[in-house]
């Protein structure tokens, strides 16, 4: 090692490495079996190679006063030391004793910097795990008060260990390991925190079935429509993936990305985390908490949220994270916060954890809040609640009752006024003292302003049912003139010649009942024209947010040849509607007739944090009829 180090005349090398620049592909000298990059081909600027070398150089005078001052104790007896390709073997053992011994914090850096840097080979990451360098490394976090020495030696066990789930599971199997998990704790500044909790997000997640020896075992792959938000996961299964990190930045987003089904490591993570929680710790400590916490609630099936041990540990982040929704004054809080409880909400194994932390009483005030994100997950979580259990007899009271229909009164998001709609036709079927309690204080005349206002047609749905719950009568749908000529009178018995999409485009009032005023698909550009009366494009093939109103589309299409004459367009939607053709057969028409070309329209909901589950799904709903599920409705 000495003689690859030092010069004929005995001093340090001043020139950099030459093949660390040259582009060019060739095999590691750490890594035999691996055929790994070792240049860079995207240099060009001089700083950079500057800064390269200076890294290098550094590397080089830590590995000799190493191996000069450290070399004393004996060599280990394994393989992978013995091979003539990795060189730079020899050169570990001397620098793991050289950070055992040393005090100094200005030198302990700059040797956890020199491992960092060599845990970039495979090779070398083998020979440290062999050589026990994670028992140096937590105890240099044990025993250790710099700062920075702390961060190095964090940045250090997540690059020994984030690679494999081997490496992962040997981490936290440690007897040690309490030392990583001590750093999560106030007593430490709010960097030092922060650092620890980007550390274990990025090591406690590894693909579910993961043995204890790293090895993945046979199990069902799940899929989650949108960022799965493991760290991980891109280098799990780098072909899955795509533009899925982009979809990262809002949990919102929608994505079909793929991500094989993970697992939390250690589970004690979530109690220390929890701990974390707390409206006056510092925001971005806040924030990572969370982020983690996001990460798991995301993988939480419903027999393990069912199971005493992982209840126990949500049963601290729950009741934590009720104080956040009405003492923190960061609105990027409340909504991290939200989003966690809106993974949980999907299982009904935590509603009365909800309810018993009391997360009703704030999720009920965020209804209005000016952000509609929070808005949106507040009316998620209560959509969910409102299902059953205690947590549905706690929204029958009349504080809640008023506070939805206070939010249905100001109508500031229509998301949130479905979904408010759903909860009191929910709470409505339910029991008989909540109709009583809306009729007294004008929930009629409020649905029936609202029905005259809204330019939803899924609200102007719901409230319509609603009101047909509360047993008063149903205000007709409006009836735009253009309607009549699907019924014309001058055309019974004939086929048009024109095809489905023609005849829509011709008519396209026809498809009233299916536009809706949110944005649902994509932006504004492209599709057919606006139609007249939401301004959202369609046609016969417009993607269509319900089922009830794809069923009117399709019906609305084959009412045109085959309906009865009647005195109105909407009675001859009804009227084939109530045929006992097939579907298919109704839309290609009869024989010698021009089938129609358009695609058949499907639900679809871009609003998800994770995919819909077992419980509650966050997005727009559609009608809310009896014939959707209550998970598929909202």
């Amino acid at each position: 090692m000495e003689q690859l180090l030092l010069p004929p005349e005995g001093g340090l090398r001043r020139e950099p490495s030459g093949a660390f620049f040259v582009p060019s592909w060739t095999r590691s000298t750490c890594s035999g079996d691996v055929t790994t990059d070792t240049s860079s081909t995207s240099i060009g600027e001089a700083e950079e190679q500057q800064n390269n070398s200076r890294r290098i150089s550094l590397c080089k005078q830590v590995l000799l006063e190493a191996t000069l001052n450290f070399n004393t104790a004996p060599s280990a007896q394994m393989p992978v030391l013995k091979t003539p390709a990795c060189r730079n073997s020899g050169a570990l053992l001397p620098l793991l004793n050289m950070l055992a011994a040393e005090q100094e914090p200005t030198r302990t850096v700059r040797s956890l910097h020199t491992l960092s840097f060599l845990l970039l080979d495979k090779a070398n990451r083998r020979v440290c795990h062999e050589l026990r360098a994670l028992d140096t490394l937590l105890d240099i976090l044990r025993r250790a008060t710099d700062q920075q020495v702390l961060i190095s030696a964090l940045e250090a066990i997540c690059c020994l260990c984030k690679n494999d789930a081997k490496d992962k599971m040997s981490l936290w199997q440690h007897p040690n390991k309490g030392a990583l998990l001590s750093m999560l704790s106030n007593r430490h500044s709010s960097v030092i925190v922060t650092e620890a909790l980007v550390t274990c997000r990025a090591l406690c997640f590894a693909p579910s079935g993961t043995s204890s020896s790293g090895t993945a075992l046979v199990s069902p792959v799940g899929s989650f429509t949108g960022s799965c938000g493991f760290p991980g996961c891109k280098e799990q299964q780098p072909s899955d993936h795509g533009s899925a990190g982009g979809a990262s930045s809002s949990g919102l987003a929608s994505s079909t990305a793929r991500c094989p089904s993970m697992q939390l490591l250690e589970p004690a993570l979530l109690t220390v985390a929890s701990e974390l929680l707390h409206p006056s710790t510092d925001t971005h400590v806040l924030l990572r908490a969370l982020k983690l916490l996001l990460s798991a609630s995301a993988i939480v099936s419903s027999a393990a949220g069912g199971s005493s041990s992982q209840g126990s540990f949500w049963h601290n982040a729950v009741f934590r994270m009720v104080p956040l929704l009405t003492h923190c004054c960061e609105v990027d809080v409340v909504e991290a916060a939200l989003a966690v409880l809106v993974n949980l909400s999907e299982h009904r194994v935590f509603h009365n954890m909800f309810y018993a932390a009391g997360c009703i009483p704030p999720l009920l005030h965020l209804l209005s809040h000016k952000r509609s994100d929070v808005s949106q997950s507040a009316s998620c979580v209560l959509s969910a609640l409102s299902e059953g259990g205690l947590s549905r007899d706690k929204l029958c009271q009349d504080t809640a009752l008023l506070a939805m229909l206070r939010v249905l009164q100001a109508n500031h998001s229509v998301v949130v006024t479905l979904g408010v709609l759903y909860m009191l036709g929910r709470l409505a079927a339910y029991r008989a003292q909540v109709v009583r309690s809306l009729k007294a204080w004008g929930a009629v005349q409020l649905l029936t302003r609202l029905l005259a206002t809204t330019r939803d047609e899924d609200a102007a749905e719901g409230c319509r049912q609603l009101m047909q719950l509360l047993g008063v009568p149903v205000p007709q749908p409006p009836q735009p003139p253009a309607l009549a000529a699907i019924a014309a009178p001058d055309r019974p018995g004939k086929c048009s010649s024109m095809d489905g999409s023609t005849r829509m485009a011709a008519n396209p009032a026809t498809l009233h009942v299916a536009f809706s005023s949110i944005a649902m698909f994509g932006g504004v550009a492209g599709g057919s024209p606006p139609g007249p009366i939401t301004g959202s494009a369609g046609g016969v093939g417009a993607l269509c947010r319900t089922i009830s109103a794809a069923a009117t589309v399709t019906g609305a299409v084959a009412a045109e040849d085959y309906a009865p004459l009647g005195p109105t367009a909407m009675g001859a939607i009804a009227a084939a509607a109530s045929m006992p053709k097939p579907l298919e057969a109704e839309v290609a028409g009869p024989e010698g007739c021009a089938p129609c070309n358009g695609d058949s329209p499907y639900q679809r909901s871009s609003l998800r944090y994770f995919g819909v589950a077992a419980g509650a799904a966050c997005g727009p709903v559609g009608p809310i009829a009896a014939a959707v599920p209550p998970a598929a409705a909202y």
